[in-house]
């Protein structure tokens, strides 16, 4: 007979279940990222950044190379005035594609090394 009544209380909406948690807000992210919240940068900005050497203390990567990098990987004709994530993505995916085609493992190493150092400073 229990069973009858809970189900008529069911169907009726005496008893309802429990009561829904209220999720805590969520915290929002900030980036820390070289687009600080936006969706791209100029090319200059991305210059300038790559040249601070805050960015790079823990690398211990020397500028001239840095501007090597910057010069061979982001191609003005390739991607223009404006560098945005997706073009940050794209070159990191071809420096994997490289990296699977060189056969040298130095060469490798410096790749590798490159493929770090841009997840780093683009919040990859």
């Amino acid at each position: 007979m229990a069973l009858f009544e809970r189900k008529q209380q069911l169907e009726g909406g005496e008893l309802k279940g429990k009561p829904e948690k209220a999720l805590p807000p969520k915290e929002e992210k900030k980036d820390t990222s070289i687009f600080g919240g936006k969706s791209f940068i100029q090319r200059e900005t991305l210059r300038e950044r790559l040249k601070k050497s805050d960015v790079w203390e823990k690398t211990h990567v020397p500028e001239k190379e840095r501007e090597k990098w910057e010069k061979a990987d982001f191609n003005v004709k390739k991607y223009g005035p404006l560098i945005d994530k997706k073009d940050a993505e794209k070159v990191i995916k071809d420096l994997f594609k490289e990296k699977g085609k060189t056969p040298d493992i130095h060469k490798k190493f410096e790749i590798d090394r490159k493929i770090q150092e841009y997840k780093k400073i683009f919040g990859i």
